[in-house]
């Protein structure tokens, strides 16, 4: 149950990250962050040279812990990539360890053979049960059916057709309740 509960609460986290996404980008903001080394903005490094983007490109090979982790809540970030950004870690973040526990739970566990033998006989014994009410219900069809022909014979109506034979078998009982 707890496995359940843990794996309910990543994919709330998901939902919640999807939602704050959906919501930063509804009112965008384009403050400049707080953080001048972000993963988003490396502003320092760039320079109009052909080099640039290996500066970027080394600036970014150490990831800032604080936008994988996601510490910064709320009014601490300021613009939307960062705040995007952040949920998206947290999205893939908790994506792949609901993806862990699935895979763990997807390995089936090996049955004894002294624990199949009863759920084995109690799948047969229900089996049986439902095929002897299956019989029980088709014989009172049959003479329920056979009831309707005689009714139907009784009023003189030989030919009558079912959706007849249905009305007037309504209209009896409604007349006997």
């Amino acid at each position: 149950m707890a496995d359940v509960s843990r794996e309910v609460g990543h994919l709330h986290e998901m939902v919640t990250a999807a939602y704050g996404i959906f919501a930063e980008a509804r009112n965008l903001n384009l403050k400049p962050p707080l953080q001048a080394n972000s993963n988003f903005f490396h502003f320092a490094e760039m320079s109009d040279d052909a080099d640039a983007p290996a500066a970027t490109v080394a600036a970014t090979a150490e990831p800032d812990a604080d936008a994988r982790d996601m510490t910064l809540h709320g009014d601490e970030i300021q613009d939307s990539f960062t705040k995007i950004g952040a949920f998206k870690t947290a999205y893939i973040r908790h994506s792949m360890e609901l993806m862990e526990a699935i895979a763990a739970a997807a390995t089936p566990s090996p049955l004894d053979m002294d624990e199949l033998v009863p759920l084995v006989q109690r799948r047969d014994h229900l089996r049986k049960e439902v095929h002897e009410r299956n019989v029980v219900m088709k014989g009172l069809i049959d003479r329920l059916r056979a009831l309707q022909q005689a009714l139907c014979i009784l009023q003189g109506m030989d030919h009558a057709n079912e959706d007849d034979v249905a009305a007037i078998a309504s209209a009896r009982a409604m007349e006997e309740v």
